[in-house]
């Protein structure tokens, strides 16, 4: 046996277990995608959330911050 067919067959012994991990790192792509698409969409979703509940004098109310809150988790998050 040569040294190539030796690696070769290293190499063969562990394709499954290189393919899974190849899979797994893709699959982690993606999640880290999604995760700066959701962090990305929840700035944006409190920015417009304090442009449309944050009028001065009304702000301060409780209820309008849980309203803003419940709109942002309810229509502006709603994907």
């Amino acid at each position: 046996m040569t040294k190539a067919e030796f690696k070769a067959k290293i190499q063969a012994h562990f394709a499954d277990e290189v393919e899974k991990l190849k899979e797994d790192i893709s699959y982690a792509q993606l999640e880290i995608k999604k995760a700066q698409v959701m962090a990305n969409l929840l700035t944006e979703c409190v920015d417009h959330a304090a442009e449309k509940f944050g009028w001065y004098g009304v702000y301060e109310k409780d209820e309008v911050f849980t309203d803003a809150v419940t709109w942002i988790a309810n229509v502006c998050l709603a994907v």
